[in-house]
């Protein structure tokens, strides 16, 4: 008795032997440029590599940036508290509580959602995008905690950050000049 296999008569969709997937035409489908460097040695290890050394400046940048007040600006500090090993920035006058709600949310928003805007446009980095994004997001931590803390003053309230104590009121400090 012959037995018939339970894939008779159905087409496949790769051709050949190759192990390239093919489109549903048989036609074989080409490697993103990207994929075939992350591959090929050293490039791929800076492709993955080089983005990670780069997040912490850019992500320190971003919340600068946010403060809407310029780099130039005297009252904004940029460091990194090497007890710790944390970069920081701070903007020493008062600001108000979604202002200051809005420079904490910045680099989560750039460097963390957007990437996945951008996925179905690069399907060969799928997996690095998703990488560096879930890597960010687990650095901002930090910035959730803050936010979350912050997000409980009332919306009018003015805060200002006092070495590594902030305080709030409600009404807008006195400048000193």
């Amino acid at each position: 008795s012959s037995s018939q296999s339970p894939y008779a008569g159905r087409t496949s969709t790769r051709t050949g032997t190759s192990d390239t997937p093919s489109t549903t035409t048989g036609a074989p489908r080409r490697a993103s440029h990207f994929s075939s460097a992350v591959r090929s040695g050293p490039v791929g290890v800076l492709l993955f590599v080089g983005p990670l050394l780069l997040m912490i400046p850019v992500h320190e940048c971003i919340h600068a940036a946010a403060y809407l007040k310029g780099f130039r600006s005297r009252q904004l500090i940029m460091g990194f508290w090497l007890a710790r090993g944390l970069p920081y920035v701070i903007y020493d006058s008062p600001m108000r509580r979604n202002r200051l709600l809005l420079m904490l949310a910045a680099p989560f928003l750039l460097l963390s959602i957007s990437p996945l805007a951008a996925l179905p446009f690069f399907p060969g980095a799928r997996v690095h995008l998703l990488f560096f994004t879930l890597l960010h997001t687990a650095a901002c931590s930090g910035d959730a905690l803050i936010f979350w803390r912050i997000a409980r003053i009332p919306r009018e309230a003015w805060l200002h950050n006092k070495g590594w104590v902030t305080y709030w009121t409600q009404t807008r400090p006195e400048q000193p000049r």
